[in-house]
């Protein structure tokens, strides 16, 4: 049985569950994506509900431009380590910008330069963001630091500006990340194949890059797990049936240490990651599939696939963004074929079990964050 219900101008589909009806869940979070409109950037947020259901709760302006199309990247938005402040990338205005979670939503801090071109991804540790600039056809990306003021406003930081692969040629930049200790940054490059590590020293400031083969083609998006391992997903240039997940672990040196070096998915295109909050199980969403595989992760950072079909989102749906709720009960996929966000129910077991599905998001929405 389904019901549907119209609320802010999006279609929301509620599949009846027993004993659950959807105007007695409780409100759990909030789930965060963005418009990417070359119009005006806006950060689209919604209520999530005890049943894994969406309600929209408003919309707020990033004083910054989309690009208005997929952005072939993981982490456009980014929540700060205190849970006090949410950053977004603005890639059709090389810029960033930061906000104030409030009780009723998001108060807007700061816009700032990315000190690139073309941001598509950002991250934070303990008060530094680094964002990642994929660049364009002749001018390549780098890597630019900021410094977090107590009030969420963003400052530059002097000599943080560091080179990806290439000075003047795209890479495929998909994704900057720290590691879990704080003292490295990653970045993964989809055209060369390339996983960059950075180290930073007691200033913040990182070296030049170290250029590391990945176990598989496309290296796409990733998620850093405990004991500095973290989890990248292959996409294998798209070909049928083969992508795949990966497993390293950081050495101080900044060298990769390969754990599992390709665990294969059987889907196609497996670009985006999350991790459940307890660090058992990794997901991918396999885009040209339309679904999600599950893997359980060993202590060691070992895979193995649990669900090669863990999850479908549908023919054509094309997912891409994943996020899983801090309380580990729901997963949320950002679908790029057909505009909406499904919700899935997580299983102790890593099993995932359909539950709504969200329409009506703009074209080009990018990024997602649960909390």
């Amino acid at each position: 049985m389904k019901k549907y219900l119209r609320y802010f101008g999006s279609v929301l589909t509620l599949t009846a569950l027993p004993l659950m009806s959807a105007f007695a869940a409780t409100s759990i979070g909030k789930l965060y994506t963005m418009s990417n409109a070359t119009t005006g950037n806006e950060i689209l947020i919604y209520n999530r509900l005890s049943d894994g259901s969406l309600f929209q709760a408003g919309h707020v302006p990033t004083n910054g431009k989309g690009s208005g199309s997929g952005l072939g990247n993981q982490s456009a938005l980014k929540l700060s380590s205190d849970g006090f402040f949410l950053f977004a990338v603005n890639a059709g205005s090389n810029s960033i910008s930061s906000f104030r979670i409030t009780e009723g939503g998001l108060a807007l801090i700061s816009s700032r330069s990315s000190g690139g071109i073309s941001p598509v991804s950002i991250t934070e540790h303990n008060g530094r963001l680094f964002v990642l600039n994929a660049g364009n056809s002749s001018k390549g990306g780098n890597i630019y630091g900021f410094r977090v003021e107590y009030n969420g406003d963003l400052w530059s930081m002097p000599y943080t500006s560091r080179p990806l692969s290439s000075k003047t040629a795209t890479t495929g930049a998909a994704q900057i990340n720290f590691s879990d200790n704080g003292r490295q940054l990653i970045v993964t490059e989809k055209a060369t194949n390339l996983i960059l590590t950075y180290s930073l020293n007691h200033y913040s400031v990182p070296s030049y890059p170290r250029l590391i083969a990945s176990s598989g083609n496309t290296p796409f998006g990733f998620a850093v797990g405990k004991r500095n391992q973290f989890f990248v997903s292959n996409a294998e240039g798209g070909a049928a049936g083969v992508s795949s997940l990966s497993s390293y672990s950081l050495l101080s040196s900044g060298k990769l240490g390969i754990i599992s070096p390709k665990v294969g998915t059987g889907e196609t295109a497996a670009c985006w990651v999350a991790l459940t909050p307890d660090g058992r199980y990794a997901f991918t969403t396999n885009t040209a599939s339309g679904t999600l595989s599950s893997f359980e992760i060993g202590f060691n950072g070992k895979l193995t696939v649990a669900e090669s079909k863990a999850g479908i989102t549908g023919k054509a749906t094309a997912p891409i963004d994943l996020a899983i709720g801090p309380e580990s009960q729901f997963l949320y996929t950002l679908n790029s074929g057909n505009e909406s966000i499904s919700s899935f129910s997580v299983g102790l077991d890593g099993e995932l079990a359909p539950l709504t599905t969200l329409t009506g998001l703009p074209d080009g929405a990018n990024g997602l964050i649960a909390r």
